[in-house]
């Protein structure tokens, strides 16, 4: 549980450490981060329910940032962040940063997000994690590192 926890947090552009080992102080901070973002009690500890609202958080809501062509992940992020605006109505923000594409892949029963060094091998790749629980997978977003070949909305 607490591998998907970080691995689902990581996801959602919060910072819970490395995915393997005990807990720590990163984790608990990451998770009362989330806490606060989602308006939740702020306890950075890892629950069968954070784990279900981290499930569920992309069910929320269609609507999501972008970033990219930044040199950090925390300015990716908070360029994602802004880019969508209300965080209480945006609860997915996708950001990639270095040198790969990033695609950002959706269904009603699943999600993923992927990073590849060719836009096609990461349109593939994730539309392959998400066909694996969901049937009608769509391409939200996608975009290289630098901003090439940017695509927002449904393929």
């Amino acid at each position: 549980m607490l591998r998907e926890v970080r691995e689902r947090l990581y996801e959602l552009n919060f910072d819970p450490g490395p995915f393997e080992g005990p807990m720590s102080s990163t984790t608990h901070e990451a998770v009362r981060e989330f806490e606060q973002a989602n308006k939740l009690a702020s306890t950075g500890e890892v629950t069968q329910g954070l784990l279900r609202r981290l499930r569920d958080i992309s069910k929320a809501s269609n609507k999501w940032g972008m970033s990219w062509a930044l040199d950090t992940r925390k300015a990716a992020v908070a360029s994602a962040r802004a880019s969508c605006g209300d965080a209480a109505s945006c609860p997915v923000e996708i950001s990639f940063f270095g040198t790969e594409c990033g695609v950002f892949t959706y269904s009603e029963s699943s999600w993923a997000i992927v990073a590849r060094a060719d836009m096609q091998k990461a349109k593939e790749s994730a539309l392959s994690d998400c066909h694996k629980k969901g049937k009608t997978c769509r391409v939200v977003a996608s975009v290289c590192a630098d901003g090439a070949q940017r695509v927002s909305g449904t393929e």
